[in-house]
């Protein structure tokens, strides 16, 4: 009788991205694209600039927030409020780094 054995899956380790700094074009769309998230809505036409934007050299978090964006299959509203839970997320993290730094200080 022959005995099938499995081994498990390697552990698939992510890839390291080389990013870049936005450049100030990256800059406007990506601040343009969190006002509409913050007022609730994408426009049509930020929406499909963010599409045309290649995100393979952006930082995070802001690589996130693009490619969010492009492979979104859901209406504006709906994009900008999962996007404003991420958002949310970003901003967190950064107020929490800040009080951690101010408790370390003497």
């Amino acid at each position: 009788m022959n005995t099938i054995t499995q081994t498990p899956p390697a552990k698939i380790q992510p890839v390291p991205r080389k990013t870049e700094p936005l450049t100030k074009d990256q800059k406007s769309l990506i601040g343009r694209l969190l006002v509409e998230v913050l007022q609730g809505t994408l426009t049509d036409g930020t929406r499909k600039e963010i599409c045309a934007l290649d995100d393979s050299y952006l930082p995070r978090p802001f690589h996130h927030l693009v490619s969010f964006v492009q492979g979104s299959c859901v209406s504006n509203e709906q994009t900008a409020f999962e996007l404003s839970k991420d958002v949310y997320y970003f901003v967190k993290k950064v107020h929490d780094n800040y009080l951690e730094k101010e408790k370390k200080k003497p």
